[in-house]
């Protein structure tokens, strides 16, 4: 089974890479048509500094997402689990945040590197606005990679790959139609055209990070938090409990595994593991000693 679900998850991700490619190809040649050579340079200028910046803002954050949050579950620490990954989270935007402040105080400066004294072309106020706008991916692209890497620790390989191809099919949607629009249309500036181009990037991530944040919410399993209480008392008093950090009096293994699923405090959690632990090796030996008895007294 675990043979055909990693087989079936190469496969769709495989797959998703091709349409990715396929996508990424055919938007090119009508794309360069309306923007020409020189917009087609600003482009570049734009999307080759935004790569450095992303490779920057992730630094390998998602791939070490997805073999955390494998080895948490493979050891049925979802507690620890969710905060490495709130935790993730947090750097990740940290540095996209940092990376895009950087990239909007700094443009002009960067853009007068790029340009390197070269008359004619494009401007170096030109360079440097849309390298501002192509940085407010900066601010979603990051989030989305480590949520791909959060899912894919689980071994859902189906949702990333159908993101991926989600944000490359509306970041080319956009890029297409605002391009169309602006210069066909409305028959404004190229400038304005790749503006428009490049902050597809970050309506493409917004699309795909969504459609995994809704994934997430819809798979939310028992493991990860759900109790089953039909109780609205019960309910009451394991939240109470949870709030006040306190040992319930009556020991039983649901209600202390209900009190470590939604408790976010990790010396009670460890108290209470603690005496689950205890709980489940005294319900164990007591087994065993039946068991013996029954054969002794068979004797």
């Amino acid at each position: 089974m675990k043979k055909s679900n990693f087989l079936n998850g190469a496969i769709i991700a495989t797959a998703g890479i091709i349409i990715c490619k396929i996508i990424g190809l055919v938007y090119v040649i009508p794309f360069y048509a309306m923007i020409g050579v020189t917009g087609g340079a600003l482009y570049s200028y734009a999307y080759s500094i935004y790569a450095i910046f992303l490779n920057l803002s992730t630094s390998g954050i998602p791939v070490a997402m997805s073999k955390l949050v494998s080895e948490y579950n493979a050891l049925e620490q979802y507690n620890t689990k969710e905060r490495a990954f709130k935790i993730g989270s947090s750097i990740i935007i940290g540095l996209g945040l940092i990376s895009f402040i950087a990239l909007m105080i700094f443009a002009p400066t960067i853009a007068n590197i790029l340009k390197g004294g070269v008359e004619g072309g494009n401007s170096v106020e030109s360079i440097a606005s849309v390298i501002r706008v192509v940085s407010t991916a900066l601010l979603v692209v990051p989030l989305f990679s480590v949520t791909k890497g959060y899912l894919q620790g689980h071994k859902m390989m189906t949702p990333s790959s159908i993101a991926n191809v989600l944000e490359q099919l509306v970041r080319v949607i956009v890029l297409l139609l605002g391009s169309f629009i602006v210069v066909k249309v409305m028959n404004s500036s190229i400038e304005l055209a790749v503006k428009i181009s490049v902050f597809a990037a970050t309506v493409g991530a917004a699309f795909g990070y969504l459609f995994l944040k809704i994934v997430i919410n819809k798979n939310k399993g028992f493991e990860e938090g759900h109790t089953h209480l039909e109780s609205f008392n019960a309910a009451k008093m394991i939240v109470d409990l949870a709030l006040n950090k306190l040992i319930p009096n009556h020991l039983s293994q649901y209600l202390l595994i209900s009190l470590i699923r939604i408790s976010e405090d990790t010396e009670y959690i460890n108290k209470l593991k603690t005496l689950l632990n205890n709980k489940k090796n005294k319900t164990q030996q007591n087994y065993y000693n039946k068991k013996s008895n029954r054969k002794g007294g068979g004797k």
